[in-house]
């Protein structure tokens, strides 16, 4: 590519699948595949430790001040060199990896950060699957780097200012209902999302934020915007994600995987600038109860490149907008997809996803058949339909395909986290707990895992066995996440198990006072109370319990726990 003979482009193409709202590459590390997710949000390459141990990579200290943390708290990180790294085309000697265990999911095995991706210029063309590192050579400085544009608008900004040249991270001015601040572009985030303070400084009041969760560390909103602008596309009527974390001030917002597949993006480290295309369709994640984006006449009426014919980008979209609840735009993909080029079977997997989404069981299941008869070695549609035949009761059916997937999947395939889930609704116990040990010795910094303690606990609880390692699992669950009252619910029915009818009615305590309208925790404390010989107590609380679930009963009864052995 060249203009005039002034400015040659030198692209190495890395293609890329999206995995769940990631992007994937599947790079050679040492002539060996090795998963990677592309990270534009992080500095340093990375490869997990199983990764780096079955590349036999020796280990070193790492940098004198890096250091990795999450909130878990500090991850255990060092040094090591790849001889060859092969990307597309190019191949790198001696790059530099940290080994750390931060655990993505998703067999991903390594992030490639931006110490190989901003090695020169990082186009990011995630809707047609490929991330291109850029060496521009000749008169660049002053060139439209958007290469491919044609006829096509170009957004264009400089990239915010660094206290430190060697800052790799994409940066760019942004306004939020005309209030200026800085966005950052991360590839590893699914959604766009604003910072709290962010929000206030642009105007929005306390009233205008709608609560979606709370952890530990951060609280999650989302909140309707009047406008965003960045490089003179203009977006109006918009509901954004917001998040309680603190950025240190070097960003007010991130644009993440919705922003990067409506927009084809070139990040010039040369101009310090970044050019973009949009690509059609809506921006940003679609929240629930939002208006249809409103887009700048100058951008909304070009016309995006061609998509509308090309497989695999409709099949990525429907990908995305599977991740992203868009299931009727996700189907429209894939029906065309899937006409155009009808014995790709991950094309039949993922509309089937999506139609078990819509609640169409029967459609997803011939979907899964289908993707099978394509692939039989295509776990993912295995396991949609393991579960699609546990959801419909096919008990044979789903065990069948379940201890298909147990032995050949490894054991620490996130998979196991809802085989665990299914063997349980399916009543074999053995195998239920057999999966939850293996996924959780294998993800001990997963987000999941006090989830995970907490069903592990509650199995055992329900079918009254092992009520001491069931009380440790709840204990874990309570210690990862104390603000759940899900959690203290569980650890309430294990102790009145146990008959420590304090601790029971404590646990139940505060699972109400987490969420009054805890109906099974009403119900354990109404049975607490009447052990404790207070009749009455334990008859308010069973009423406020069939208020809520007026089933309560029969729900408790169908799980194995006990309930009151008459009226009161």
């Amino acid at each position: 590519m060249a203009w005039a003979g002034e400015c040659k482009m030198q692209p190495t193409a890395i293609p890329v699948r999206v995995v769940h709202a990631r992007p994937v590459a599947l790079l050679r590390v040492n002539g060996q595949d090795v998963p990677m997710m592309v990270g534009s949000g992080v500095e340093h390459s990375m490869l997990l430790p199983a990764a780096a141990k079955a590349l036999n990579l020796p280990e070193g200290p790492v940098p004198f001040g890096t250091h990795l943390s999450s909130d878990k708290g500090a991850i255990d990180v060092h040094a090591t060199k790849v001889d060859r790294l092969t990307l597309g085309d190019l191949e790198l000697r001696q790059v530099s990896f940290l080994v750390a265990d931060f655990n993505p999911g998703l067999g991903i095995q390594g992030i490639l950060g931006r110490n190989i991706l901003a090695a020169g210029d990082t186009e990011y063309d995630l809707a047609r699957g490929v991330v291109r590192l850029v060496f521009p050579q000749g008169d660049c400085e002053k060139v439209n780097l958007a290469y491919w544009a044609g006829d096509a608008p170009v957004i264009t900004a400089p990239m915010a200012s660094s206290l430190s040249d060697s800052d790799t991270s994409i940066r760019v001015p942004v306004t939020i209902n005309n209030v200026k601040t800085v966005a950052f572009l991360n590839t590893g985030s699914q959604a766009s999302a604003l910072l709290l303070s962010t929000a206030r400084k642009a105007g929005i009041p306390e009233d205008r934020l709608q609560t979606l969760g709370t952890d530990k560390e951060a609280s999650t909103w989302v909140t309707d915007i009047d406008s965003f602008q960045l490089g003179g596309e203009r977006i109006t009527d918009q509901r954004l994600a917001v998040d309680d974390l603190d950025a240190g001030g070097d960003f007010g917002m991130w644009l993440g995987m919705d922003y990067l597949m409506a927009h084809r993006v070139y990040v010039s480290y040369l101009q310090r600038k970044i050019f973009a295309t949009w690509n059609g369709g809506a921006v940003f994640a679609k929240q629930a109860g939002a208006a249809e984006n409103r887009f700048d006449p100058r951008f909304a009426t070009a016309a995006p490149p061609p998509l509308q014919e090309d497989v695999e980008v409709l099949a990525r979209r429907g990908e995305l907008a599977l991740q992203f609840g868009e299931y009727t735009d996700g189907l429209a993909y894939m029906d065309r997809a899937i006409a155009l080029k009808p014995d790709v079977a991950r094309q039949f997997l993922t509309r089937g996803r999506i139609q078990q989404s819509m609640g169409n069981r029967s459609a997803a299941l011939k979907d899964a058949n289908e993707a099978l008869g394509l692939d039989p070695r295509l776990h993912d549609a295995r396991f949609l339909r393991a579960g699609l035949y546990t959801w419909m009761n096919e008990r044979d059916l789903a065990l069948a395909d379940l201890t298909l997937l147990d032995s050949t999947l490894p054991r620490d395939a996130d998979h196991r986290f809802r085989m665990a889930m299914m063997y349980d609704r399916l009543n074999n116990v053995t195998e239920a707990l057999k999966q939850w040990d293996w996924w959780i010795s294998s993800h001990s910094r997963d987000v999941r895992l006090g989830s995970a303690f907490n069903a592990r606990c509650f199995l055992r609880t329900a079918r009254h066995i092992e009520l001491s390692l069931a009380l440790q699992d709840c204990k874990h669950a309570v210690e990862k996440d104390s603000q759940s009252s899900a959690f203290h619910d569980s650890l309430g029915w294990t102790y009145l198990r146990l008959g420590d009818l304090p601790h029971a009615k404590a646990s139940f305590d505060m699972a109400i006072q987490l969420k009054s309208s805890q109906a099974w925790s009403l119900y354990g404390r109404s049975l607490a109370w009447l052990k404790l010989g207070d009749a009455d107590r334990a008859r308010q609380d069973l009423e406020a319990a069939r208020k809520v679930q007026p089933e309560i009963e029969k729900a408790i009864r169908e799980a194995g726990l006990p309930v009151h052995d008459s009226a009161l």
